[in-house]
């Protein structure tokens, strides 16, 4: 309770943050079996406390972690790197995310697929023809429905 002292919380505040990410957060997330979040929810409650120049470090290993990730997995991504000649390596600093290619709504329109992680697509392939077959089956069932009713 020494860090939660030092940040300044008041009683009630303290008491909600004892309750939620105490108790019921990590006995939902236990029921739901999702890997570790309890960890990543101390360490995001964490860095609420770093300094400035701590917390920009964190942003900078992020952004880092985030390009190497959709240059090896993401073939839409891959590509637009690959045109500009971007490499993670050339990430230096946070400010270099200015070299990023901006998203447009177009470019998720048109690539949806290969925005997807390369080893993931499979499963959306599959969810899509899924929709298919429910839409399809709503187009032939639903005006029989709104004609009985």
């Amino acid at each position: 309770m020494a860090v939660q002292e030092a940040s300044g919380l008041s009683f009630v505040d303290e008491i909600d943050q004892f309750l939620v990410g105490r108790i019921s957060f990590p006995a939902v997330n236990y029921f739901l079996n999702r890997k570790n979040i309890l960890g990543r929810y101390r360490k995001l409650l964490g860095s609420e406390l770093y300094s400035k120049d701590a917390l920009r470090e964190l942003q900078f290993q992020k952004l880092l972690a985030t390009v190497r990730y959709v240059s090896v997995w993401n073939p839409f991504y891959a590509k637009r790197f690959k045109e500009i000649g971007l490499a993670p390596e050339d990430i230096k600093s946070l400010d270099d995310i200015g070299h990023i290619p901006v998203l447009a709504r177009q470019d998720v329109i048109d690539h949806r697929l290969d925005m997807v992680d390369s080893r993931y697509r499979d499963s959306v392939v599959f969810a899509d023809r899924a929709l298919l077959r429910c839409t399809n089956m709503r187009k032939i069932f639903w005006p029989r429905f709104l004609a009985v009713r």
